[in-house]
């Protein structure tokens, strides 16, 4: 029996991680993006060494109340300073690793929540 309909979300999904990509519905990253629910995933910055106030700026059009950090390694030495930016702009940082972040992006996209997700892959 059938308890539900099944439809097309509009929702990007993460439906795979690891190896060095991330898979985004049928599509396959193999670099840094930028996450948004819907809209197309845009590559980002080139590495982590990028990562600074300036790489933040691709954010703030997407008006994120949460902001997602998802890396293999979640040492980032200017993470507080980064933190400071977000919450400056009313977003939340969380820092996590990327099997982490996906599966938190999936339940919060699917809750119609304001997330953003910086994955390295």
């Amino acid at each position: 029996m059938k308890l539900h309909e099944h439809t097309h979300s509009p929702i990007n999904l993460i439906t795979a991680y690891g190896g060095g990509s991330i898979r985004v519905g049928a599509q396959r990253y193999e670099v840094p993006l930028v996450l948004a629910p819907t809209g197309m995933p845009a590559p980002w910055i080139a590495s982590r060494a990028e990562l600074d106030a300036g790489a933040l700026e691709a954010l703030w059009p997407l008006a994120p109340r949460i902001v997602l950090l998802g890396a293999a390694d979640t040492d980032l030495a200017d993470l507080p300073a980064l933190r400071r930016i977000c919450l400056a702009r009313g977003a939340a940082l969380e820092s996590m690793d990327l099997g982490a972040a996906c599966r938190t992006w999936n339940v919060l996209a699917q809750e119609d929540r304001a997330v953003v997700a910086l994955l390295f892959p």
